[in-house]
């Protein structure tokens, strides 16, 4: 599903991708952050044919539970829930909703961007996909920091952050091993997690301009669990967030990774 906010009568601000998914009980921890200004909103759907209970926390980076709730979901319907008073200014955290019992949940959060005028003016969606890396699995991402400029213009360099949340009660640590397009290591990203932390960590200084290649998560922790995620943020010319785009992420067997 992809939705479109028009602009006027001409072009639109941003475009929303999601997939479709079967919904699953848990999903996993979702990064939060409200940094850029960003406003996220959480989003829950019953998918199922009967009612369903659902507990949800938000966690800061330190993984203090900041918030719970429970709601109850009557089949196919869902709820909206802001998070951006649970954290501070320009701070993230992390969401997670799980549901009591059997049942077909789907869990997503959208950040949004607002311009001074307070129209929204970016916007990106993460969905709870059930994607978690431990020692024995590795999360990979594509890297792009190369702009495709129209001719005769300039176009500012977008980002890239690797967001990692950390699924599981124990500290642990978390490299993030990066890959140039012919394949060969360029480098790599060491990130520690509290219980339940999370982190943002730009990848740019490592990568640098013009860059397409890979990046690779993966714990040596025994029983580490993490979600990640990579944003992929395009900045303005006159400076701020143009928009930002969340790349879909995949499992790998990670003794590949270690072989390498």
């Amino acid at each position: 599903l992809v939705s479109f906010s028009r602009r006027g009568t001409a072009g639109y601000n941003y475009a929303l991708s999601k997939l479709a998914l079967e919904g699953s009980c848990d999903g996993g921890p979702i990064f939060v952050s409200t940094r850029d200004k960003a406003e996220p909103i959480a989003r829950l759907a019953n998918v199922g044919e009967s009612k369903l209970a659902v507990e949800l926390e938000v966690r800061d980076a330190d993984g203090k539970l900041v918030h719970s709730a429970a709601e109850n979901l009557s089949e196919h319907s869902q709820k909206t829930v802001p998070l951006s008073h649970y954290l501070d200014a320009d701070s993230v955290g992390s969401y997670r909703a799980h549901c009591i019992g059997e049942g077909a949940l789907l869990s997503e959060v959208t950040h949004y961007g607002r311009a001074k005028k307070k129209q929204i003016e970016w916007a990106y969606a993460t969905q709870a996909r059930g994607i978690l890396g431990s020692s024995q699995i590795a999360i990979a991402s594509s890297l792009k920091t190369a702009a495709q400029a129209r001719s005769g213009s300039e176009t500012p360099q977008p980002d890239n952050r690797s967001a990692i949340v950390n699924a599981g009660p124990n500290p642990l640590a978390v490299k993030v091993t990066l890959f140039e397009g012919e394949g060969s290591e360029v480098g790599g990203v060491n990130t520690k997690l509290a219980s339940n932390g999370s982190a943002a960590t730009s990848l740019y200084q490592q990568i640098g301009p013009d860059f397409k290649g890979l990046g690779v998560s993966i714990s040596s922790d025994d029983g580490a669990q993490f979600s990640s995620e990579l944003l992929r943020i395009f900045p303005k010319r006159g400076g701020g967030v143009g928009y930002i785009v969340s790349v879909p992420s995949t499992q790998k067997d990670g003794r590949e990774v270690r072989a390498l």
